[in-house]
């Protein structure tokens, strides 16, 4: 009985020190960003950070707590404001808010004191926007969209800190009411910090935007997530080869009464094995067994068994070969390949689309602006009506149209003001933000991208009489147009009382010497077109000039932008690589066809004790007294219908492949074309808008001063007020759809670098 305490010992020793499930996380963690960061280089050439791990302190939660929003449960917060529940195996993961601030990660000053705000921000603002051009002084000052409420603002940063303090209220313009959020089960939970009576809006620029996103877009870290497991599953077959090391230990007490003497004893027995199967399908197995037993009866004699074993297995035939069986080893490495390139798709998918949400909500902004305008602009109208027909200079039925028409622009007003909320809504959404949140965008991003189209299209009337010259000007280098790095060329954007696009004249104000690389540029265009002051007779011809194609330095070549997006296209590469994929698979079931033929061999030393054994002498491992076999065996394909079918299906699987690559290369062929018409139709169209906006302006004018000399009706007046707001809603457009054309088509080349932040370096042609 003495010999099987040490065993009962070391199974209890082994029991009571298993490894917990931190351990296991930290080393799932390892195991996977090890295989990821090697497989990065592999698919990308680079090793971005990488984690899924969401931040403990997310801007949807500071913006939560602070600004009092509404919650239906803790879980809005964030994994790390849940309470465990009975036996959670990891007392410190998700990281609680208390165990935070003992840690010193978090400061608990000026916040609530259930949740205290993070020392570092946990979105680190840029002082860039994304287009690689710095944030004027005087465009941030004129940036917000002004509401009739005057809401405070607070930067990305200070938002982020917590207790910022709100920034002077912009103008109103727009009387877009903000009000401030009722009580909610958030202000429940910070019970300690009173609520504002007013939400402090946070300003987000588009570069903020873009970091705000990459960390808190909900599908994003999905993706994320997903190449995590798919490096955990290529870790798991990866085990397949390695030595896998396996130990069991066992006691048990019997009490045999069944015979005439009872017999009652401990026995005790600890197994060790190791395997290993080797890349070419020999199984190698080999284990060793320690047994110990003590009688309690009798003479209370003890015995110890030792066994040794030893066993191989070459395939030959079916099963056999490198590439069979490490056919799954090989498919778990390729998925990883293809999560990566899924992620990063993912990503420029992202960035695209948060900036045209971003563009789109400016969009629309200045929409509201313009109505606003016009709605104004008509009540004077009306008015003005009003003291013509009473001095009997104007009819009661032109009165009843200006006050229709003023009606109507009521109307567009409010609905282009819900418009801009919803297209908010939205974007906060895509942003992983509260949708009732309180943010404001920076109206400087559309008045730079006008300021830099207007300098576009004086450049290009300066060119008009050089047929032959080339408009667009060449991008500057990479290193000093990424998302960091502000160029030199950024001029400055003066306040205005109007939006930069809808001052149409503005644009020949001045003859810059370049153009940022992602605004249009103007095509050389007809003497007649330009404005020319000879009046070409009625009856002369009529030639009419096509769009040039020289444009913008991304309005390349069809055939070479083809190819690029054929070269660089990251869901092709995977498609490729499924084909090849759809190969391996049609010879792994061709084997399954074979015969199953493998050469075995075993040994087998020693003998095992039990209590009935327990008188015997100690067993030694002699291999003189072993136990040897060799042998072969052979099992004939006479049934192998299940393969058959699976091998034909393989087939089936193969050209299903060669098609998905097929399909996938004509919808890159028909975005890229797509992208690159829409990128003209987009230049074309903001040069003609921008000059209908100015003709549209010059017709209010001249109409104002007809009217009052009583040489014009006011229906001339509302037709001319209706076609200068149309105008200027059409310079808008024409000018966001070019600058999310020119993303899109970089999407679409797969050339848009985004960093591990989110934002992006932009590609430049050679």
């Amino acid at each position: 009985m003495s010999r099987s305490w040490p065993i009962l010992a070391g199974v209890m020793a082994l029991a009571a020190i298993s490894c917990s499930p931190s351990y296991y996380h930290r080393q799932a963690d390892q195991r996977a960003y090890d295989i990821i960061t090697r497989a990065n280089k592999q698919a990308l050439g680079r090793s971005d950070p990488f984690t899924i791990e969401p931040p403990a302190e997310t801007l949807r939660r500071r913006l939560l707590l602070d600004q009092d929003l509404p919650i239906s449960n803790a879980a809005s917060l964030g994994a790390s404001a849940l309470t465990p529940i009975k036996n959670w195996p990891e007392k410190d993961y998700p990281a609680r808010q208390d165990d935070l601030a003992a840690s010193g990660v978090w400061h608990p000053a000026a916040a609530p004191a259930a949740v205290p705000p993070p020392q570092t921000p946990a979105e680190p603002p840029a002082a860039t926007t994304p287009w690689g051009q710095s944030q004027p002084a005087a465009a941030q000052a004129d940036s917000a969209p002004s509401t009739a409420a005057q809401a405070g603002r607070a930067p990305l940063a200070a938002a982020q800190a917590g207790g910022a303090a709100a920034t002077a209220p912009a103008a109103s313009s727009m009387a877009v009411s903000r009000k401030a959020a009722p009580p909610s089960a958030a202000s429940q939970m910070a019970a300690s910090q009173p609520a504002a009576s007013e939400p402090v809006a946070l300003e987000l620029t588009l570069s903020d935007a873009l970091q705000v996103a990459a960390r808190n877009n909900r599908d994003f870290q999905t993706q994320k997530e997903n190449v995590f497991e798919a490096a955990l599953a290529l870790d798991l077959e990866s085990n397949e080869f390695r030595s896998i090391l396996a130990s069991s230990s066992s006691a048990t007490y019997t009490d045999d009464r069944t015979g005439a003497d009872p017999v009652r004893g401990i026995s005790s027995s600890t197994d060790a094995s190791a395997s290993r199967t080797l890349k070419q399908g020999t199984a190698l197995t080999a284990a060793i067994g320690l047994d110990l037993v003590s009688l309690l009866t009798k003479d209370h004699s003890g015995s110890m068994g030792l066994t040794g074993d030893a066993t191989i297995t070459v395939p030959l035939l079916r099963g056999a070969g490198w590439a069979i069986v490490t056919e799954p080893l090989t498919q778990a490495q390729r998925d990883v390949i293809y999560s990566l390139y899924k992620l990063e798709r993912a990503r420029r998918t992202l960035a695209v689309q948060v900036a045209g949400e971003y563009l789109g909500v400016l969009q629309l902004m200045d929409q509201v602006s313009n109505a606003e305008e016009n709605y104004r602009q008509l009540l004077l109208s009306s008015r003005r009506a009003r003291r013509l027909s009473e001095s009997g200079r104007l009819e009661a039925i032109q009165v009843d149209q200006s006050l229709q028409d003023e009606l109507t622009a009521r109307e567009r007003w409010i609905s282009a003001q819900q418009s801009y909320a919803h297209a908010l809504d939205n974007l906060k959404l895509t942003l992983g933000l509260p949708a009732d949140a309180a943010i404001e965008l920076d109206r400087g991003e559309l008045q730079r991208l006008a300021q830099s189209a207007q300098e576009a299209m004086a450049t290009a009337d300066a060119k008009t009489a050089e047929p032959e010259a080339a408009v667009s000007i060449p991008p500057a280098p990479a290193e000093e147009t990424g998302p960091n790095e502000p160029p030199e060329q950024s001029p400055a954007v003066e306040p205005q009382e109007k939006p930069a696009l809808a001052q149409g004249d503005a644009a020949g104000a001045s003859t810059p010497a370049s153009a940022p690389a992602s605004e249009p540029a103007e095509p050389a265009e007809p003497a007649a077109a330009a404005g020319q002051e000879d009046v070409l007779a009625a009856n002369q011809p009529v030639d009419l000039v096509p769009p040039s194609p020289k444009g913008g330095p991304l309005e390349m070549d069809e055939t070479q932008a083809v190819r690029i997006a054929l070269d660089n296209r990251l869901d092709l590469r995977s498609a490729i690589g499924q084909v090849y994929d759809a190969q391996r698979k049609v010879v792994v079931a061709a084997d399954a066809l074979k015969a199953d033929v493998a050469l075995t061999g075993s040994g087998s030393l020693g003998s095992g004790r039990s209590v009935y054994s327990a008188d015997q002498p100690d067993a030694r491992l002699e291999p003189q007294h072993g136990l040897y076999a060799a042998g072969a065996q052979v099992n004939l394909p006479l049934e192998r219908t299940a393969e058959r079918n699976a091998y034909r299906n393989s087939l089936i699987y193969l050209q299903q492949a060669t098609r998905s690559v097929q399909s996938l290369e004509d919808a890159i062929k028909l975005q890229v074309r797509d992208d690159l018409r829409q990128l003209l139709q987009s230049r074309e169209s903001y040069f003609i808008q921008a000059q209908a906006a100015k003709l549209a302006q010059r017709r209010v004018d001249s109409t104002q001063l007809f009217l009052q000399a009583g040489r014009a009706q006011i229906r001339d007046l509302l037709e001319a007020q209706d076609a200068l707001i149309n105008a200027r809603d059409a310079v808008t457009a024409a000018l966001v759809s070019y600058r999310v054309t020119s993303l899109q088509f970089q999407r679409d080349l797969d050339v848009l670098e985004i960093d591990e932040k989110g934002l992006w370096r932009e590609y430049q042609p050679k």
